[in-house]
């Protein structure tokens, strides 16, 4: 499988703020237009984008799961792909172990209309009242993402938390929640995002 656009190709360091892995991205795509289905890996930094939901997740899952929805409508109810997604996600080809943290839908209730964008990082998240991980700005990982999130799932115990502004600019959130079909006052408003 090949991506059919990819961005951030370079890798990012990573850096612990705050107890949360933070990716700090080298570069961001100029262009900032929409890019159908993407995958962010928080561990590289790297963005890849695809043109069906079921090529995003197959890159997410290293190749583990290749029977997804082409679309991303339902993907967030369907219990067998929510079952396949939990735990980590390895490869026979020797890449590192990703876990799928969430999977954020441009449209509210998961709509196949519009794109999505999953994140994964190299462990699940904990449940310990802590951040696991943060992007302090979307823009820095695909610019279209910005105020165009209006439902969200999270996985491998990761709840999820949407803010208005960049995380340490405060503003509305969501606070952490597993899962919103809809967004309410945070509809199409989310710039920073933290998964704990």
């Amino acid at each position: 499988m090949s991506a059919v656009r990819t961005s951030l190709r370079s890798a990012l360091t990573a850096g612990l703020l705050g107890g949360a892995l933070l990716a700090v991205p080298a570069q961001a795509n100029a262009a900032g237009e929409a890019r159908d289905h993407c995958v962010t890996n928080l561990a590289t930094g790297e963005t890849a984008c695809f043109g069906t939901f079921r090529e995003a997740v197959a890159h997410g899952t290293n190749g583990q799961v290749t029977d997804a929805p082409l679309s991303a409508h339902g993907a967030a109810a369907d219990r067998a792909l929510t079952a396949k997604l939990t735990g980590p996600q390895t490869s026979a080809t020797g890449q590192a172990a990703a876990y799928v943290l969430s999977i954020e839908f441009q449209l509210s209730n998961y709509n196949h209309d519009g794109e999505s964008h999953a994140f994964t990082g190299p462990r699940p998240c904990l449940e310990d009242g802590k951040r696991d991980y943060l992007i302090n700005d979307i823009r820095d990982y695909q610019p279209w993402w910005n105020d165009r999130i209006s439902s969200f799932r999270g996985y491998n115990t990761c709840d999820v938390n949407h803010y208005e502004h960049q995380v340490k600019n405060g503003g509305l959130t969501t606070g952490p929640k597993a899962a919103m079909a809809t967004m309410g006052a945070m509809d199409n408003k989310t710039t920073g995002l933290t998964f704990g």
